[in-house]
Formats: C-alpha cells, structure tokens, sequence
C-alpha cells in the first residue's frame, strides 16, 4: 500500500490528502506489526518525509493531471473481446 501511494508520488499525481495517507498507514503499520521488522520498516520513509518536507511537497500537486474518476480494469474490461472479434472477422 505504501508502496502504490510513493509511485503515485513520483509520477506527480498525489495530492495532500495521499501524503497525509501515507503517514497514517505507516503509523499503523508500525503500531499493528509484531516483529521488528514491521515496526521499523517505515521509519525511512517517514524520517526523510520529516526532514524534507518541501522535497515531498514538491511531487504534490493540487492541480494534478491524475483523473481519480478514470478505471483502467473498467476501460479495458471489453479489450479481449473486442480483439478476438477483430480476429475472427478479419484475420
């Protein structure tokens, strides 16, 4: 999970609301998990998050690009078919 909302971070398309996700999950990450690695695996990201604030505030935008509405699964939900149709009648 943590992972999904960084790369949306790199690619430009987080907004506040998925930096402030991002400290929420690791909080409860550590708080939940029961062995040491759990509980410090988000120590890095939460520490440079902490440390480097503007370098983090830098990746959000507010007036990102990202359409939230768009469904890739549903967009493409249809393609094999479409493509076997396609196939069969000219191919």
């Amino acid at each position: 999970l943590l992972n999904r909302e960084v790369k949306k971070m790199v690619l430009g398309h987080a907004n506040q609301e998925d930096l402030r996700s991002i400290k929420d999950w690791s909080t409860i990450i550590k708080r939940a998990s029961r062995c040491g690695l759990g509980q410090t695996s988000a120590n890095a990201l939460l520490s440079a998050m902490e440390k480097f604030p503007d370098e983090f505030n830098a990746f959000v935008s507010s007036n990102s690009d990202y359409n939230k509405a768009f469904d890739l699964k549903k967009a493409v939900a249809n393609y094999d078919k479409i493509i076997s149709e396609i196939e069969t009648n000219y191919g």
